[in-house]
């Protein structure tokens, strides 16, 4: 039994040098960068989505311009009229922070088709290599 061993080991030492293949690795483009899509996709549709809900919900003057996409919250924010309760500038500030999302994320959208991501694929290949041996055969496989 421990001949066998030392058999098998002194086969693994006199193997000839196995060709190791270096890993093919390679740039490639995507025709849209995907999560940069997606991201100004739920930006721009979360933001749009409360200012339709406002605009369904609310009679302050300028609300029903909410309908309208980025451009909506700037004129509501003309037409809100002017106030003085810190409520009044909470509701105008969030109008701002409404109508810079949906611009962000329309942005976003926009820059994902024009710019294509892009991202390095790593191939790798397996192989065995049969080596005989004097009293049998030895695989030696790289992975």
């Amino acid at each position: 039994m421990a001949l066998r061993h030392i058999a098998v080991a002194l086969a693994f030492a006199s193997a000839p040098e196995l060709a190791h293949s270096e890993p093919d690795d390679r740039e490639v483009y995507d025709e849209l960068d995907v999560p940069l899509f997606v991201v100004g996709a739920a930006m721009f549709g979360g933001t749009y989505i409360a200012s339709v809900a406002v605009a369904d919900n609310s009679d302050h003057p300028g609300a029903h311009k909410l309908y309208s996409p980025i451009g909506g919250p700037w004129l509501a924010l003309r037409d809100w009229g002017p106030c003085g309760g810190a409520e009044c500038r909470v509701e105008k500030a969030l109008l701002v922070g409404d109508a810079m999302a949906q611009l962000v994320g329309v942005g976003a959208m926009i820059y994902a088709l024009l710019v294509p991501s892009h991202h390095k694929v790593v191939t790798r290949t397996a192989g065995l290599d049969v080596v005989p041996l004097g009293t049998g055969l030895a695989v030696i496989g790289r992975f």
